[in-house]
């Protein structure tokens, strides 16, 4: 353990996965490696709207697993077995999650019985993962794959050229989205805003949500409908197909696997702070503090510790990242804004409320929001919104 500790922060953001790509560059965030490798070999959508289907889908089990890993884990991947009591709480928020994806599970599990589910689970992934890399192996190059990816090495102790164009002819799109609310659809309202495309913006009501749920896809919001045939939930799979239709995302496979890791760290700032005040549902936890600055209950507390050490975790590595010889420009990727920028500001809007001096010591994050904020039409949305949505 003190090994894999010492590996641990040795690695970009002190995380793993990470994915090093031909000895010279190594991209954390399991989901963008996914994503990466997806479209490296071949294994991604042939359009836009095709890779948002995909993607939908991807981070809806990547929720369920998420929820599962934070029943064990803490952070730094090491068991959690004094958590046992905890478990019939979190297990309702993994069964909630798994019923949106149409599952049926028993909601009288008993938590003894979760450490034979977690030995079943780990010895069928096994199994499975076995022989997909059998399969792999025995298969070699699979048609679409792409032969100049020359070297990876996958890291869990601790990013092949890839272009494309996927203009969909986007013509017409409604956001749905709760009322007044900006919370995981703000980035995509930023997109939108920064391509300066016109679209309809449909908050709907906490009282009209129950009966709608069941008829939304994965029973969740935001959901973008495109041109009234096609709904694509899922916010962080809603902003990459924006980035990519309006020309916000990378030029090339590598670059784009930079902007999507760098996003989802941010991601993961914004998701824990979430977390201390809204349910899955998006409504705010009543046994919550009304007053952010004020007392914390014992759960809240524990959610609060988790934003923070992601916040210690995330932001030094994105001041790195802006600081790194290889990147010269004013933003993340160089001198245009780009997905990653847009999901700099809006990720740490409303941790910025609570605490203006999250960033006092991260100067070059703190120029890039200003950057953000200063474009023109940024800013003239910024100006346009409603001051009480949060």
């Amino acid at each position: 353990m003190k090994e894999q500790e010492k590996k641990t922060v040795e690695m970009p953001g002190s995380m793993v996965p990470v994915l090093e790509i031909d000895g010279r560059m190594q991209i954390p965030q399991s989901m963008a490696i996914a994503r990466y490798l997806a479209r490296e070999f071949g294994y991604h959508g042939k359009n836009n709207i095709d890779m948002a289907r995909i993607d939908y889908i991807s981070d809806s089990f990547f929720d369920i697993m998420d929820d599962y890993m934070r029943m064990y884990h803490d952070r730094d991947g090491r068991m959690m077995w004094d958590r046992m009591s905890d478990m019939r709480q979190r297990y309702t928020d993994l069964d909630g999650r798994m019923s949106n994806m149409g599952y049926d599970m028993s909601s009288d599990m008993r938590p003894d019985m979760w450490s034979d589910m977690r030995s079943d689970m780990r010895s069928d992934m096994r199994s499975d993962m076995r022989t997909e890399m059998q399969t792999g192996m025995q298969s070699g190059m699979q048609p679409g794959m792409r032969s100049d990816f020359t070297s990876g090495l996958s890291s869990d102790m601790g990013p092949g050229s890839y272009s494309g164009s996927y203009s969909d002819s986007f013509n017409e799109g409604v956001m749905y989205e709760r009322r007044r609310r900006r919370g995981r659809a703000e980035i995509c309202r930023l997109l939108f805003a920064l391509a300066d495309i016109p679209y309809t913006d449909k908050r709907i009501d906490f009282s009209k949500w129950d009966s709608m749920k069941n008829k939304m896809p994965c029973c969740m919001l935001p959901i973008l409908e495109i041109d009234r045939k096609i709904q694509v939930p899922q916010s962080m799979t809603i902003s990459r197909y924006l980035a990519n239709e309006f020309g916000f995302h990378g030029s090339n496979n590598i670059e784009k696997a930079k902007i999507e890791s760098i996003t989802d760290c941010l991601y993961d700032v914004f998701d824990n702070y979430m977390r201390m005040f809204y349910d899955r549902n998006g409504r705010k936890v009543k046994r919550f503090s009304s007053d952010m600055r004020g007392k914390y209950t014992e759960n809240q507390s524990e959610s609060r510790t988790n934003y923070l050490e992601t916040c210690n975790r995330v932001l030094p590595y994105l001041e790195n990242c802006l600081q790194s010889k290889e990147n010269s420009g004013q933003y993340f990727t160089g001198d245009k804004i780009k997905l990653c920028d847009l999901m700099c500001y809006s990720a740490l809007e409303n941790p910025l409320i609570e605490n203006p001096s999250l960033l006092n010591d991260f100067p070059k994050l703190r120029n890039l929001r200003q950057q953000v904020a200063a474009n023109p039409k940024v800013l003239s949305y910024l100006k346009s919104r409603n001051e009480t949505d949060c």
